[in-house]
Order: structure tokens, then C-alpha cells, then sequence
């Protein structure tokens, strides 16, 4: 019996489970030790290496400047992988070095009270401690300035004589021309802008902006980035080139952006007309005012005037390096837990139940224009190819978004994903790129009890087949272009919801189906809008066909709730049902 009694002992002991691995990482830690509390490994991608399904990894608090790329990392529905901060500490991913270390320890006058030093590497976001500096940029302006997300006040507006590759400079006269449905449903007339406020025009400026960076509105959706070719000093219009590719974006858009503003009458009705043509400048020419900079990159000279009562040697400058702190590729059933983000962010590539989550990220992205990239902003990203069939049920619960310049998050081409009880706010101060806040480009997703406010670009929430948008609050969105809702719909040809969502105090559409793009593109078909209450906003807009739209409050709008009949934009519903609504 013994020799029986011990085989069953070994088999049992075999197909049990193996005890979940502690391991810990501290920032004076040292990979070369065991990883244990006492004796911390310095690295998360050395404690990774080591780790296997159910362990868990402890981060101590403090600040990590690592970029962690995890592949081919694996846990189990039962038994997940977790990297947490360790109970009452804060674990930070950052993605700034302190200028000192890179060269950044030599002030020089460069003229006024400009300061310079030259640097070892590229930086392309400056901060003084956790303090985010300003971009040298004109009409002068600071993302925590109260009127900032007022398009008015910190926009200049494209004047009478303005053409494509052509700006004449004028103040913004605080609203637009009068909108109707065949006239142009995108022009929205923004915040009045306050007595005092932006009112020295560019040849006030006395400076030539020769080679500075132009942030284009060219109507409605459309904001791009061009050097000025041609100013002077004194002269209140400057000309840009009208080639815009070769800025990271498609070639598809860059034609289509001539097509459109190529076409005399669209510019015209669109920038002119309907006043949507705005502009603002960047660049060392624009550099007037403490607590500014700008960054050559060809010389990797810092310029920098320091605010009052500091010296620029008494500042704690920190520069970003780094787009992605966090990236996992072909990763599954993982979980970061309470980890925060500064000056950095994650990236999701063909991952599945994967977890970020109790995180703050504080400004995640930012334009890399300092370094002559001027087309689409990197920035929080959880994708998958596009042939991918399985879905990928990633999850992003308990977050924060704050201050960036680009989209907050996009999910691309993942299914499945759930985006939970997450705060996002001042967002995208450019709008170079697709002008949304969170891009839901994958289907089956589903954004759940999210707040939105203070938003640049013009659709919110963008959401494809399958999207459920519930329980989410959205105002003071769209803030720095045109047309564009709080809850957007392409084209889509399967289900999508939303419910029981509140958008209030902002001039876009307080929700949207659109129509598709118009023929011969088929319309936009099974959309469901319910129990959504909307408030002094546009109202509601509902094109393409086979909707429902049932228990809805609109009120106080500038539309109500407008159930579209026009064929060139799919704006038909044919069987569309519209039943117990409130207008």
C-alpha cells in the first residue's frame, strides 16, 4: 500500500496548482537582486521575465522612467498576471527625464529675457516639476487659462480676402453666420469672446513669422498644421503651402482636404461666410511670454523664458522623451492595477482581457510639431488588426485622462472592449488629426458611465457597428471646431445604442446619427437613441434610415430634436420609428 499511498501523493501533487509568485520593483532597486520585498528588482520588465500566470508583481511608489515593452505575456481567466502599486504607495510610469541629465545645465541670454541651453536629446513637452509649460504659441494663451477651450479668445479668425494658402488675419467676431439644414448644419457659433480679450491682430505683433507653424481650421472638421512660407513684419497676412502630404496622415486625406478646400465656393461659404476659418500660431517667434518655450531640433537648443520671480536654473525642468510608457503586444489576461501615468502612455497591440486599471494619466500625449512632425497626434491606443475575428474584451476602468493635446483614447479595430467609469478632460487643444476625444473604431465596444468636458475636437465620442454608449456625461465638448455631436455615428450597418446619457451646455449636437457620407454610400441603418435628456445644446440629429429614437428630453436647443429628411447627405429614415419624445 505504501507504493500506491505515494504514487497518488505525486499525482496529486503534480496536477495542483503551483503557488502564486509575489515579486516587487522599487526605483532604487537593482536587477541583479531576487525581487523580493526586501530586495527589489529596479525594472518591471525584469520582474515580467519571471513571471507566469497568478503571480503578481509589487510596484513601490515613486517615479519609473522605463519604457516597458511586454510581448507574448500570458496569465488565465482564474489566474491573471497583475502589476499593482503596493497598498498605500503610488507607482508612477513617467515618461519625462530632468533636462540636467541630458545636457540641460548651461544658460545662456539669447535676447530679452529669453534664456537658451542646448541638449543631448529631442524633448518635445516641458514641465517645471508637474507643472506643464506653454508651447511658444500666439494669440498668447495656457490650458488652464478660464477662457482657453473658447475658441474665440484664443483663435484667430481668417478675414475677408483669406483663400487656401492664404490667411488675412482678424479678430473673431463672436459668432457666425445663420445656419440652416441646406445651408451648413456644422457651423456652430461657439462662446461670445470677452471684452479685452485677444484683441492685438498679427501685424500689431511687429514680428516676422516666417517659418513658424500655422494650426489651420479649414472648416468644420478640418484642422492641419503648415509652415508659413511668407510674412513680414508688420503685415497682417501671411501665405502657406497647400501640399500637406508628408505629415503622417494618409494620402487619401491629403487629397481630400485639397478637394475641399481646393473648391472656391466650399472655402468660401464654409471659412468666410459661415466664419469657421481659424487659425493660431506656434514657434520661436511666438515666444513673448513667462513661462513659454520652444525647442529647435535641428540644434536641440531649449528656449525658455522663466516665469516670474524664477531663474531657469532654479526651475525644475523635465522634459518629455517618451510616447508610451507601457506597451503590450500579443499579451493576454493581464492586469495593471493603480499604476499612474505622467507625460506618457500605454499602447494595446493584438491583446485580449487585458485590464488597465485605477489609473490617473496626466498629460498621457502631446503634437511632436517641436520636432517638424506635424501630422497626427500618437496617443492611447488599444488595437488589433483588422482580419482579427476574436474579440479581445480589453478593459479601461476607473481612469483619468487629463490634458492633451491630440485624442485621449483610440480603439481600433479591438471587439469587445468596455471602457468603465473613466473621467476625461481637456482634451485635444489642436484638433490636428480626426478631431475626435475618443474614437471608437471597434466594434462591439461599449463606453459605460464616463464623464467628458473641456474638449477641442469636433466629435466626442466616435463610435462604429455595435457601439453602446451608456450612463456617460458630456459638456463644454467640441469647443475648438465645428460640426460634430457629443455622440457621433459614421457609417454604420448594425446596431448601435445610446442611453440614458446627459450632453448639456455646448453648441454641437447633443447626440448624432450621421447619414453615412451620402450617395452612393449606403445610409446608416439600426441606430437606437433612448431615454438621452440634452440641454442647452444643438439638439438631436438623426440621419440614415431604420432607426429608433424613443423616450428622449431635448430642451432648450437651438434644433430640438430634427429627424432629417434630405437624400444628398442619407438623410432620409425611411422606417425610421420616433415615438415619446420630448422636444
Amino acid at each position: 500500500t505504501w507504493p500506491l499511498l505515494a504514487a497518488a501523493v505525486l499525482l496529486m501533487a503534480l496536477g495542483a496548482p503551483a503557488a502564486a509568485a509575489e515579486f516587487f520593483v522599487a526605483p532604487d532597486g537593482d536587477d541583479a537582486n531576487p525581487g523580493d520585498r526586501e530586495r527589489p528588482f529596479a525594472t518591471v520588465t525584469k520582474a515580467a521575465a519571471a513571471m507566469r500566470a497568478g503571480d503578481i508583481c509589487w510596484l513601490r511608489g515613486g517615479m519609473y522612467r522605463e519604457d516597458v515593452v511586454l510581448s507574448g505575456l500570458r496569465g488565465r481567466e482564474d489566474a491573471p498576471i497583475t502589476f499593482a502599486s503596493w497598498e498605500g504607495e503610488k507607482a508612477t510610469f513617467d515618461g519625462t527625464v530632468d533636462i540636467r541629465r541630458i545636457g540641460g545645465t548651461q544658460w545662456a541670454r539669447y535676447k530679452g529675457a529669453i534664456r537658451q541651453t542646448t541638449l543631448d536629446r529631442d524633448i518635445w513637452q516641458l514641465f517645471d516639476g508637474r507643472e506643464m509649460l506653454t508651447q511658444a504659441r500666439w494669440p498668447n494663451a495656457r490650458m488652464t487659462d478660464e477662457d482657453f477651450w473658447n475658441q474665440q479668445a484664443t483663435f484667430r479668425r481668417f478675414g475677408e480676402g483669406s483663400a487656401f494658402g492664404l490667411v488675412v488675419d482678424a479678430r473673431p467676431d463672436g459668432g457666425v453666420g445663420a445656419q440652416g439644414p441646406s445651408q451648413d448644419e456644422g457651423a456652430s457659433p461657439g462662446e461670445r469672446i470677452p471684452d479685452g480679450v485677444n484683441t492685438q491682430s498679427l501685424a500689431e505683433t511687429g514680428v516676422d513669422m516666417t517659418g513658424a507653424i500655422a494650426i489651420l481650421n479649414m472648416g468644420s472638421w478640418m484642422t492641419w498644421a503648415q509652415r508659413i512660407q511668407e510674412h513680414n513684419a508688420g503685415s497682417n497676412t501671411f501665405a502657406y503651402d497647400t501640399d500637406f502630404r508628408g505629415h503622417g496622415r494618409s494620402d487619401a486625406m491629403a487629397r481630400a482636404v485639397a478637394m475641399w478646400c481646393g473648391n472656391e465656393q466650399w472655402w468660401f461659404l464654409k471659412n468666410i461666410k459661415n466664419g469657421q476659418g481659424c487659425y493660431f500660431l506656434e514657434g520661436l517667434p511666438c515666444l513673448d511670454r513667462p513661462g513659454e518655450w520652444w525647442f529647435d531640433a535641428e540644434t536641440r537648443v531649449l528656449y525658455l523664458i522663466p516665469p516670474a520671480g524664477k531663474t531657469a536654473a532654479e526651475m525644475e525642468l523635465r522634459g518629455k522623451v517618451a510616447i508610451y510608457a507601457l506597451a503590450l503586444e500579443d499579451c493576454s489576461h493581464v492586469v495593471f492595477r493603480g499604476i499612474d501615468f505622467f507625460g506618457a502612455t500605454f499602447r494595446l497591440d493584438n491583446c485580449d482581457h487585458v485590464a488597465i486599471e485605477d489609473a490617473d494619466l496626466l498629460y498621457p500625449n502631446t503634437n511632436r510639431r517641436v520636432l517638424d512632425e506635424l501630422g497626427e497626434i500618437p496617443c492611447t491606443i488599444m488595437r488589433s488588426p483588422v482580419d482579427r475575428v476574436e474579440p479581445n474584451r480589453n478593459v479601461l476602468r476607473n481612469c483619468r485622462f487629463a490634458y492633451t493635446d491630440g485624442a485621449a483614447l483610440v480603439v481600433d479595430h479591438d471587439r469587445g472592449d468596455r471602457i468603465e467609469n473613466c473621467l476625461f478632460h481637456d482634451i485635444d487643444s489642436s484638433c490636428i488629426g480626426d478631431g475626435m476625444t475618443v474614437r471608437l473604431n471597434g466594434e462591439d465596444t461599449t463606453i459605460r458611465r464616463c464623464t467628458v468636458y473641456n474638449a477641442g475636437g469636433s466629435e466626442c465620442v466616435y463610435g462604429v457597428g455595435g457601439v453602446h454608449i451608456q450612463l456617460c456625461r458630456f459638456w463644454r465638448i467640441g469647443q475648438l471646431q465645428h460640426d460634430g455631436g457629443a455622440t457621433q455615428f459614421g457609417s454604420f450597418q448594425r446596431h448601435v445604442e445610446v442611453d440614458h446619457c446627459w450632453s448639456h451646455d455646448h453648441f454641437k449636437n447633443g447626440f448624432r446619427f450621421d447619414g453615412g457620407g451620402g450617395p452612393p454610400r449606403p445610409p446608416s441603418q439600426l441606430g437606437v437613441m433612448h431615454h438621452n435628456v440634452t440641454w442647452n445644446t444643438g439638439g438631436m440629429s438623426v440621419k440614415g434610415d431604420r432607426h429608433l429614437i424613443h423616450n428622449n428630453v431635448v430642451w432648450q436647443t437651438t434644433k430640438g430634436l430634427v429627424i432629417l429628411v434630405w437624400p444628398p447627405m442619407n438623410g432620409v429614415n425611411n422606417e425610421t420609428i420616433t415615438i415619446n419624445n420630448l422636444s
